[in-house]
């Protein structure tokens, strides 16, 4: 691997090991019912498997004849800045009225989702109890005091943020938002089925395990690293439990998206 590579790729295996202790601890409190708060344990599972599915996508450290898979880095690395946004939402509000309108913004779409897989896939099984949740739901949230006009987007059950996705990276990168944004948008460019960024480059080049793509990935890594390290915080924050010095080490070094 290039030197970017090598470092980023280390942290990211570095940030997985330190965090599955804390995963395994999670799914044994949730069976002894010393923690049941599922959506939590569920957020942090499932940002602990993307992130090593991401690992294994890495290159060996020696180039080699395997393409590069940029696309499904790109995708992944997006799954966990997406990840960490609900995590956010639903886990690391400290407001307690908001951490509950949140939790009924989740009700709502999670009941829309099933009520639209059971209507559409099995209709024969559709239970009835999901098109009233939506509803109750839905009422809850517009009776809230802390209900906005932008809400009203999630009527339809179709989505769970209210808030624009400029807003969450103001939010979580600070001034790094900008820069950010424009990697969020080249990697988004990489998921669609005619990738651009793929269109605009040699077309000899864009698959290839060579230095400047690994150089591209070693930022998409720095940024996923961030967003792994302070998706970490808050699931360990809300679960109480203690910060081991790996973890610790790994957060403190990904506090900002880059150096400050």
């Amino acid at each position: 691997m290039t030197e970017h590579l090598i470092s980023q790729g280390s942290a990211l295996y570095k940030g997985v090991s330190a965090f599955e202790p804390y995963i395994n601890e999670l799914h044994k409190r949730y069976e002894s019912e010393d923690f049941i708060d599922w959506p939590t344990i569920v957020l942090a599972t499932t940002l602990q498997t993307t992130c090593i599915s991401l690992f294994k996508l890495l290159p060996a450290r020696e180039f080699g004849n395997e393409p590069l898979d940029k696309r499904s880095i790109a995708s992944i690395v997006r799954n966990v800045v997406d990840t960490h946004d609900v995590i956010d939402m639903l886990v690391n509000e400290q407001d307690s009225e908001r951490f509950n309108l949140h939790r009924d913004i989740m009700g709502l779409y999670l009941s829309s989702r099933i009520n639209k897989v059971q209507s559409e896939i099995l209709p024969e099984k559709a239970q009835e109890i999901y098109k009233h949740t939506k509803q109750w739901y839905w009422e809850r949230i517009k009776n809230s005091e802390l209900y906005e006009k932008s809400m009203d987007r999630l009527k339809s059950g179709e989505a769970l943020f209210y808030q624009s996705r400029r807003q969450r990276l103001s939010n979580a990168c600070g001034k790094h938002a900008d820069f950010v944004s424009g990697v969020l948008a080249d990697l988004s460019t990489y998921v669609h089925s005619i990738p651009p960024s793929i269109w605009i480059s040699d077309a000899s080049n864009m698959y290839s395990d060579n230095e400047s793509n690994r150089n591209t990935v070693a930022v998409w890594l720095r940024i996923s690293n961030f967003y792994f390290a302070q998706s970490m915080k808050a699931v360990v924050d809300f679960s109480d439990m203690e910060t081991s010095e790996a973890m610790a080490e790994f957060m403190a070094h990904h506090e900002y998206v880059f150096s400050e």
